[in-house]
């Protein structure tokens, strides 16, 4: 489950241990736009710039809107999407499905059990790259940049954090067992998260991203399977980890479509006015030879 902002990322990066920690906990913390206007030097500085003659103060008119984070703008807005989501209880799962036979257990696992050593080397990276936050993977495949698409930005940070919200919602619902806790020895490439197995956070938050850029593209970009490619792969690497069923990623999924197709029909000034900013942003493209 990608949890947004610094916060988050020092005190679950601490807890994951060092060496996780630090990857974990920058991806966090880090992982929509770079630090604001006076946020400090690389190295650090103990002492400001100072002058015998004096400096003399700026009067900047106002911050700017640009360079706030996408999270914290998310955050911010989260109040009011959610009160015009209506009841958060009408985005369901069906109940996972207990009572499996060894077989079946082993075919939900079967990523993790069988398909490990032969992935690890093609995805080991990225797993372990998207085992907090995974947007900049979504920033890489649309060539984002904060300066040039601020409002891409934002919306892909509340989709993140609305069907976070959502999605443990139906976790604490379902309490389903981790697959470390069901297949002791399934040994997990990277820490299982605290928190029920039941939907994948992760599936849920990757397609309500990038089913709610599809919705704001159109159904024929020829960029929204690239999307949808990349949010079924980022569910899956959680499988291969060792961290998830494949049935947490399929209810996610399935979770993710529900709230992005909510959150596209949403109308609410400021969201609605970010949502066609989105759309200039991102302008249309066609494929190679000409085809839309």
């Amino acid at each position: 489950m990608t949890i947004p902002g610094s916060t988050h990322g020092n005190s679950h990066g601490n807890s994951h241990g060092n060496s996780h920690g630090n990857s974990h906990g920058n991806s966090h913390g880090n992982s929509a736009a770079p630090s604001g206007p006076g946020a400090g030097a690389v190295t650090g500085s103990t002492l400001p710039l100072a002058s015998p003659q004096g400096f003399q103060p700026l009067s900047p008119e106002a911050y700017d809107a640009a360079d706030i984070h996408p999270d914290l703008w998310a955050l911010a807005k989260l109040p009011d999407v959610l009160k015009a989501l209506g009841p958060l209880g009408k985005f369901k799962v069906a109940s996972w499905p207990k009572n499996q036979s060894v077989a079946d257990i082993a075919i939900d696992l079967a990523r993790a059990l069988n398909g490990r050593p032969a992935a690890i080397g093609l995805y080991g990276a990225e797993i372990e790259a998207q085992s907090g936050s995974f947007v900049h993977a979504f920033h890489i495949v649309l060539s984002l940049t904060p300066q040039r698409h601020p409002a891409t930005y934002r919306l892909i940070s509340m989709a993140v954090q609305v069907a976070g919200i959502i999605g443990m919602q139906r976790k604490l619902e379902q309490m389903r067992p981790r697959p470390a806790q069901v297949w002791p020895g399934i040994l997990p490439m990277i820490p299982t998260p605290a928190h029920p197995s039941y939907p994948s956070n992760h599936a849920t938050q990757a397609t309500c991203v990038a089913e709610l850029l599809a919705a704001v593209l159109s159904q024929s970009d020829p960029r929204v399977p690239y999307l949808r490619d990349l949010a079924h792969r980022i569910g899956t690497n959680r499988e291969l980890a060792g961290v998830h069923f494949a049935s947490d990623t399929a209810a996610g999924e399935d979770l993710g479509m529900q709230i992005a197709q909510a959150l596209a029909s949403v109308s609410l000034k400021g969201w609605s006015d970010e949502v066609r900013r989105c759309k200039r942003e991102l302008g249309s493209v066609t494929a190679a030879g000409g085809k839309a």
